[in-house]
């Protein structure tokens, strides 16, 4: 379960810094590109919610 939790968290913090430079730069679209993500990329399943 640590595993699950560390990369999670991992995901989360990559995620956190991509809107903090998205604001910085006021473009979600250069963030992207500078972190490496596509805006049209699928979530992380390590990420997803799960639904209940």
């Amino acid at each position: 379960m640590t595993t699950y939790t560390n990369a999670t968290a991992k995901a989360t913090r990559r995620k956190l810094n991509l809107l903090e430079l998205a604001n910085e730069l006021e473009n979600v679209s250069k963030a992207c590109k500078i972190m490496g993500y596509s805006p049209q990329r699928k979530p992380d399943p390590a990420t997803r919610k799960i639904r209940s």
